[in-house]
């Protein structure tokens, strides 16, 4: 059932001054995604893979990848420890990376199904916070690296 009243995606973009493939690199490697995303990651680069993030603060998430696209596009099923990676169950990530003139990337992302989410109204509101903390990160970490 879609609950009309809570958004089902959140977007962010921002332009980072690194090259794409500083900022793949970021997003697909867990190591350095659990440098700057969660405190660790694992997962082997490839459709079907399943994935999984750890957090001090807020504990285990899993995942499933969805698509890989080379330096252009990262995409994931995102969910808790304790629910399946469906529809209505979990949320679709997609990551989206652009190469802009001076050498940089514009970095997009996009999480949907928040209208089918048995916690929809909750996760849509955190969610949203943390995607602003997590592209503060992700600028840190890159800065931090060059």
């Amino acid at each position: 059932m879609t609950n009309t009243t809570v958004p089902d995606t959140i977007e962010r973009t921002t332009d980072l001054a690194h090259p794409v493939d500083a900022v793949w690199a970021a997003l697909t490697d867990p190591a350095q995604f659990g440098r700057w995303f969660s405190q660790e990651a694992e997962w082997e680069l490839r459709p079907g893979a399943p994935m999984r993030m750890r957090w001090d603060e807020y504990g285990t998430s899993l995942g499933e990848i969805v698509a890989v696209e080379p330096k252009s596009r990262f995409a994931y099923r995102w969910g808790s420890e304790d629910r399946p990676l469906t529809p209505g169950e979990s949320t679709l990530v997609e990551w989206t990376l652009t190469p802009t003139a001076d050498g940089g990337t514009t970095l997009g992302v996009v999480e949907s199904g928040f209208a089918i989410l048995y916690n929809g109204p909750e996760q849509h509101v955190d969610n949203t916070k943390g995607w602003a903390e997590q592209f503060d990160n992700i600028a840190r970490y890159l800065g931090a690296a060059a």
